[in-house]
């Protein structure tokens, strides 16, 4: 449900430097749960998927209560401290935002980041996502003064817990790069995107190269956030400063020149497994 939550699954298994060491949980309860704590988790579940849902088709409003309720389960069966808490407590600030109500999302989110830390470790990714999403929340406040160094720190964990390529550490310099930005500091704003880019390249060219047909529509799928911001960043200074002239034209460039060249090698694929008559066809 988090629009900012991080890179998982195959994605992260594929990356150069895979050999990630991601802190240790620490501090979690041990004990199982009881019958009645399962029971209730289970249902706990169930409603986080229903909420899930309804944010997916923007009914925020109709989502809310279901939230609310997960996160009432879920501290009651788990404990005020818990990771899964601090899940439900980050979900339910985003449903707060996209409502423009962030006088309610604030505290949920200082709640939750104080949870990560104290459970996971300052220096956990999943800290660092709850950094940058009390950022946003400034961000959107126009409080670009408190959410700066939320968005360092946050980069400063991922590099040290993902590795410099690892595509969050992309999204944590793009959203530096757009706080910049909003603020008229173009030569910061390049500087961050430049870097993001770079990484985002990086990793483009491994996914491309031994990527299934769906990862890499899925990986293409989420570069959209980055050309925006360099198309925003160029419409901003209206075309006037040389430097985002050629850091948008290289990103449009490089991008379509990067699709082009996985359709030949998907088409030249197909074609080693076709008849010569279907060869003929092809062509």
């Amino acid at each position: 449900m988090n629009a900012r939550a991080s890179t998982t699954g195959w994605l992260a298994t594929m990356l150069m430097g895979a050999a990630v060491f991601i802190p240790p949980v620490v501090g979690q309860p041990t004990l199982p749960p009881t019958a009645e704590q399962s029971s209730d988790l289970a249902e706990a579940q169930r409603l986080d998927q229903q909420a899930a849902q309804l944010y997916q088709q923007g009914k925020y409003q109709e989502a809310i209560p279901l939230a609310q309720r997960v996160l009432a389960i879920r501290e009651k069966a788990l404990g005020a401290n818990h990771r899964d808490v601090a899940d439900s407590l980050n979900k339910l600030a985003d449903l707060y935002l996209y409502q423009g109500n962030y006088r309610d999302a604030e505290p949920l989110l200082k709640r939750a980041l104080a949870i990560g830390e104290q459970s996971l470790g300052a220096n956990h990714p999943s800290v660092a996502t709850s950094l940058n999403n009390l950022a946003e929340l400034y961000q959107y406040q126009g409080n670009y003064r408190d959410a700066e160094p939320l968005l360092k720190r946050a980069l400063a964990i991922k590099e040290k817990a993902l590795g410099a390529n690892h595509p969050d550490v992309a999204q944590s310099l793009t959203n530096l790069a757009v706080l910049y930005e909003a603020q008229g500091e173009t030569i910061h704003a390049v500087g961050f995107l430049n870097r993001g880019l770079t990484v985002e390249e990086h990793n483009l060219g491994l996914i491309l190269a031994t990527g299934s047909e769906q990862q890499k529509r899925d990986y293409r799928a989420t570069l959209n956030g980055t050309i925006h911001a360099v198309l925003s960043l160029h419409l901003q200074s209206a075309g006037k400063d040389p430097e985002v002239a050629q850091l948008a034209l290289t990103t449009v460039l490089r991008r379509k020149g990067r699709v082009l060249d996985a359709l030949s090698d998907s088409l030249q694929r197909l074609r080693q497994q076709l008849t010569p008559a279907d060869q003929q066809r092809l062509d």
